[in-house]
């Protein structure tokens, strides 16, 4: 693995896996017989580690997930090392957990004190089920409706159908100019004779979007024993490790919950996510269970199973891997000084990328001015095409430079006819790069469509490329 990161940059992004890659693994048998490990190893040479998604490439600028870290996978190999449970008890990875989680109460600026719970999760998907479900404890017995944006993660969605909160008490709120969330919008929509579940969000998946945080937290407070705030910081509220960046987030510390991702610009490995709730006893009451005779505390002497926390109370699972290592490791090798440097030297990367885009004003304009946002929105200002039309060139563009070199272009907003999107949430990045494989892409993709375009004006599709579209 030291020569798989050595050679990372000689390597492409990202390659399609072949069909007899894939027939090998659906072809093969039931392992009766063991092998040695140095087969399994080389297996898993040819077989997986070829064919990743990419992300801890510097030159991919596809999705959002970070590119995790040396110290971190050193982490993950003493945890699997190690093997703990770490549901409770007398043992470090707990007390590892507690205080990895005072950092961030600390860094947020919620109470570090015992007033405020927290637990480290998967993610913020697992993080935002726990919220609503604690939101919901608090509101027993009453109707509570969920209000967001229309640019809100999936994942909110998921967590109410879960917890069989019917969709007429989902209520979506149209986004302003800025794909914040309409405060006056929100307002109107909210009714007063409900409980309510309002989601803010610290950086929207879809644009880098932050929601006027100090405007929802405001609302929230007029009517603080009706409306919960829940804020999804899953993409930019561990930019709060940097002071220049943190004003950004005023009001993120008055809410009611707090679910942010520490698998994406922290770099940490997959996956790790944390909630806080700033009412720690309404939090434990929602997930505190009947102990199984098996696990009944034993009086007299110290045994593992006894202590003073159980983070089984706290969330869903009883079997709970060391997650705290990884963020322990990684906080206390690099701090939180200068992983917020990295996130400001890419936020100066898309402001500075947003400025080469001004000069080109025939092909580029950009969505919103980047002032957080780690993504980049770019106009096509000359490709005024169908969606149909966008898809089909965005695809033969971005796979010809899937074959070229693995670098993927991709991805697209729906929402948004004629842009693509660029994001910047990485150590391994450089301007030079940025500016050498990004610039030029727009410009073909308009040539594509004019390419494509016969004189009639009508557009050709190559059905052979593009069946059924």
């Amino acid at each position: 693995m030291i020569d798989y990161l050595r050679d990372i940059r000689l390597r492409p992004v990202w390659r399609p896996m072949p069909a007899e890659i894939k027939q090998a693994f659906a072809q093969t048998d039931l392992p009766v017989k063991g092998q040695s490990p140095w087969q399994t190893y080389n297996e898993v040479h040819s077989l997986v580690l070829p064919y990743s998604l990419g992300n801890d490439h510097p030159h991919f600028w596809g999705y959002v997930p970070g590119a995790g870290s040396s110290i971190g996978a050193l982490a993950e190999f003493i945890t699997g090392t190690m093997n703990t449970m770490s549901w409770g008890g007398h043992q470090s990875s707990i007390y590892m957990e507690r205080q990895v989680l005072s950092w961030f109460k600390t860094l947020m600026g919620f109470p570090n004190d015992d007033t405020c719970s927290g637990i480290l999760v998967s993610g913020t998907s697992v993080a935002t089920i726990i919220a609503l479900a604690v939101a919901r404890k608090r509101f027993h017995n009453r109707n509570m409706k969920i209000y967001y944006s229309m640019d809100t993660h999936s994942c909110l969605i998921r967590a109410a159908e879960l917890l069989n909160i019917e969709k007429h008490n989902l209520i979506a709120v149209p986004v302003n100019q800025q794909h914040q969330i309409d405060l006056k919008a929100l307002k109107d929509a909210i009714d007063p004779c409900s409980c309510g579940f309002i989601v803010g969000t610290a950086g929207t998946t879809g644009t880098g979007a932050i929601d006027d945080l100090q405007g929802l937290a405001d609302l929230c407070g007029s009517r603080s024993q009706e409306l919960w705030l829940h804020i999804d910081g899953a993409l930019g509220a561990v930019a709060c490790c940097s002071s220049r960046l943190k004003p950004l987030f005023a009001g993120l510390e008055r809410a009611d919950s707090l679910a942010f991702d520490l698998h994406k610009w922290l770099s940490v490995p997959y996956e790790c996510g944390c909630i806080l709730i700033r009412d720690g006893h309404l939090h434990k009451s929602t997930f505190v269970h009947h102990i199984g005779s098996y696990l009944t505390l034993m009086d007299g002497g110290l045994t593992p199973i006894t202590g003073e926390l159980f983070f089984s109370d706290y969330g869903l699972e009883l079997s709970r891997n060391m997650k705290s290592l990884k963020v322990w490791m990684t906080l206390k090798t690099y701090g939180f000084k200068q992983l917020g440097h990295i996130m400001e030297q890419n936020v100066d990367q898309a402001m500075h990328f947003a400025n080469l885009i001004k000069q080109h004003p025939n092909d580029l304009d950009t969505i919103s001015k980047p002032c957080f946002t780690i993504f980049m929105i770019y106009l096509l200002a000359h490709f005024q095409a169908s969606d149909r039309q966008h898809r089909y060139s965005f695809e033969v563009v971005n796979n010809e430079y899937v074959d070229k070199n693995g670098n993927l272009i991709n991805d697209r907003i729906p929402r948004l006819k004629n842009f693509f999107k660029r994001r910047i949430n990485s150590y391994t990045y450089t301007i030079d790069v940025v500016k050498a494989q990004q610039l030029h892409i727009p410009q073909q993709l308009g040539q594509q469509y004019q390419d494509n375009t016969n004189n009639n004006g009508q557009y050709q599709y190559d059905n052979n490329y593009y069946p059924g579209r």
